[in-house]
């Protein structure tokens, strides 16, 4: 287990990936959080952890993606499974592949395909 921070982002990032590819082991990311709560600078610094590890990656030739494993083992994936919804999870993993995006608002609702210049939200 290692412990990183914004303070040493990139050297945890390069060193997780080493340890990993050295181990066989996939990576894991864990925030402490604060007195049983979820800490906002913890998922920041986890957040360029993680940009750290993938640009890494990258160059050890690898390409990091989200997978549908991922999202099959996270909570929301266990809860679509057992819902009967599983294939759910593989739409959802697909990467980039809507310029839809959904809206909420006081002024605007609806959803904005933003691949279309001023385009008007569609209810």
């Amino acid at each position: 287990m290692l412990i990183g921070c914004l303070l040493n982002a990139r050297v945890c990032a390069e060193e997780t990936l080493e340890e990993a590819e050295s181990q066989g082991a996939e990576i894991g990311v864990v925030c402490a959080g604060q007195r049983g709560r979820v800490a906002l600078d913890d998922m920041v610094a986890a957040g360029v952890i993680v940009d750290n590890i993938v640009e890494a990656a990258a160059g050890h030739g690898h390409a990091w993606r989200l997978t549908d494993a991922a999202l099959w083992e996270s909570d929301s994936g266990r809860l679509l499974a057992a819902l009967g919804a599983g294939d759910d999870i593989a739409f959802c993993a697909r990467i980039d592949t809507s310029s839809t995006v959904p809206a909420l608002g006081v002024r605007l609702h609806g959803f904005r395909d933003v691949a279309t210049p001023g385009g008007l939200p569609q209810t």
